[in-house]
């Protein structure tokens, strides 16, 4: 599948997944109002991960659309230093 499909995704927090070949719409995958600022599939293709300003990514089925899981990050311990 690889190079078969894209995603396109923005503001709305809505991203969609197509076949290249035909650009018909494949699935839909929903961050419930939160903006998308990163996705990217899977190596295999069957997976399409989401990010956004929240710190969360989740993972959705690319052929149902349907949440797979998602992960929140640990938080980074900041570290400054008196000069």
């Amino acid at each position: 599948q690889d190079g078969a499909r894209f995603v396109v995704a923005g503001e709305g927090g809505e991203a969609r997944v197509h076949e290249v070949e035909s650009g018909n719409r494949v699935s839909a995958l929903a961050r419930a109002g939160q903006s998308v600022f990163a996705a990217a599939f899977r190596p295999d293709g069957k997976e399409v991960a989401l990010g956004g300003l929240d710190g969360e990514l989740r993972l959705y089925n690319a052929d149902t659309g349907a949440l797979v899981r998602t992960v929140v990050p640990v938080p980074i311990e900041t570290r400054t230093t008196a000069r």
